[in-house]
């Protein structure tokens, strides 16, 4: 199925994902994780709208949306948040839909997806762009950073009482033991 195809669909589900032209349902957090992730939103857009203060706008974006992360490739994803600070701004149309690499793409690792996000995932960020990935593992009660822009292949972990530090959003500061209370 090529992408055009893909918005084509008239009763697309919502987490329909395209991995390299084939359809596939997106493995959804399961709904224990919503207050964890509806913390990190709120945090997150607390610290977004305190770096468009200091610097210029941009948008968060929270599923369901689609990102487009390569449409050379047919694929398109759907992580449970995205961030895309105003300098690539053009890339998110119609509101939804993300056509390219934003800067930042927040993961929730589960037992059905962490093997693929580690394997796959991580790798196709890397390739296509994004700047900052990160993790949480809502088991492990711990939060992974992997700075992509730089090309580090180790994640800055963190866990308790650590702050969680991003090099895109340098205002976001949150400890992680408030993340997962």
């Amino acid at each position: 199925m090529k992408i055009a195809e893909y918005f084509d669909l008239s009763e697309r589900p919502p987490h329909l994902e395209l991995i390299f032209g084939y359809p596939r349902a997106a493995a959804l957090p399961p709904p224990r994780f919503a207050p964890l992730i509806a913390r990190m939103i709120e945090r997150l857009r607390l610290a977004v709208e305190d770096h468009l203060y200091l610097e210029s706008s941009g948008d968060v974006l929270v599923a369901p949306f689609d990102l487009v992360i390569s449409p050379r490739q047919d694929v398109v994803l759907h992580p449970p948040l995205a961030v895309v600070l105003e300098e690539r701004r053009e890339i998110v149309r119609e509101g939804r839909t993300i056509w390219g690499a934003p800067d930042i793409v927040l993961e929730v690792l589960t037992p059905a997806n962490a093997r693929r996000t580690r394997c796959s995932k991580v790798r196709w960020y890397r390739e296509w762009g994004v700047k900052e990935l990160w993790l949480i593992d809502a088991r492990k009660k711990k939060f992974e950073i992997l700075d992509l822009a730089a090309g580090k292949s180790l994640p800055y972990i963190y866990s308790g009482r650590n702050s969680i530090q991003s090099v895109q959003l340098p205002s976001f500061c949150f400890e992680v033991c408030r993340l997962f209370r």
